[in-house]
């Protein structure tokens, strides 16, 4: 087995790293709600919207009915200082508004993102703040 670059993989440890690295894990989500959501039966579509910022500070899903008059239900994610900061996400066991700080684990060589004292992986934050808008009519 290949030693740890735990040295590399702290310094990567960041907000701006780790916003980029969600992006990503929302692009894939987003893709599968085109593929598997239930609500596709209804009519919905799912767009990601990332304006042309390098490197990208923020980005939003959108829920809606092509043709439809219907305001579209969006979730917002904000890289600011030292936070990831997402808006529109209806879970049971969060608020509204999810805020995330960087958190370096040593004993695993990963980076989390910790919100409200808990310890979160990349793709538990995007569940968290989509799944509402992919499942929930």
């Amino acid at each position: 087995m290949a030693r740890p670059r735990w040295v590399k993989s702290q310094a990567e440890c960041n907000i701006a790293f780790l916003f980029e690295a969600l992006l990503k894990e929302v692009e894939r989500d987003v893709h599968d709600a085109n593929e598997y959501s239930p609500l596709l039966r209804d009519g919905y579509q799912f767009r990601l919207t990332v304006p042309a910022n390098e490197p990208p500070v923020c980005f939003e899903v959108r829920r809606f009915i092509p043709s439809s008059n219907d305001q579209p239900r969006v979730v917002k994610f904000e890289c600011l200082q030292g936070v990831i900061k997402i808006t529109g996400a209806r879970h049971s066991n969060h608020p509204s508004t999810i805020c995330g700080m960087p958190y370096w684990e040593p004993e695993s060589n990963r980076c989390s993102l910790v919100v409200s004292e808990h310890s979160y992986e990349l793709w538990q934050i995007s569940q968290l703040a989509l799944s509402s808008l992919i499942f929930a009519p």
